[in-house]
């Protein structure tokens, strides 16, 4: 018998930010082994130290060869910038298929100015907000 979450979930796809943080990580594994029937998970991920996204995912999950971690899929962009940074492609992509938003990206960086900190943290929520209201689901 599924549990009332395992329910919500099923055959729905969730938009998450801050996937490859601390806590983002710890959002995809729960999500992903409670409720197994998750349609997919669209992960916005940024390139970082010279590495493309999907380098990135591969790192993320340890073990690709774990059929779970292939409801993961990764879209390039930055809460940082404007539309998110998602390409006109990926933006339509996200805007017709996702149901459930989780937004968990921040920057912690405690030694950083005002500028960039209210950039992500601020105007990065911002910005996932004008995305949720062009979503169709």
């Amino acid at each position: 018998m599924a549990s009332e979450v395992q329910n919500f979930y099923k055959n729905k796809y969730i938009f998450l930010t801050g996937g490859t943080g601390f806590l983002g990580v710890a959002i995809i594994e729960k999500i992903l082994r409670s409720a197994p029937e998750v349609a997919g998970i669209y992960l916005l991920m940024r390139p970082k130290k010279g590495k493309v996204i999907e380098e990135r995912l591969k790192e993320l999950t340890k073990n690709p060869s774990d059929d779970i971690f292939k409801k993961l899929i990764p879209v390039s962009g930055d809460v940082g910038e404007n539309f998110l940074g998602l390409s006109p492609a990926d933006q339509a992509t996200v805007v017709e298929n996702t149901n459930v938003v989780i937004h968990s990206a921040a920057t912690l960086d405690f030694q950083a100015t005002l500028r960039p900190t209210v950039n992500i943290n601020l105007l990065g929520t911002k910005r996932v907000l004008e995305l949720c209201t062009r979503m169709r689901n």
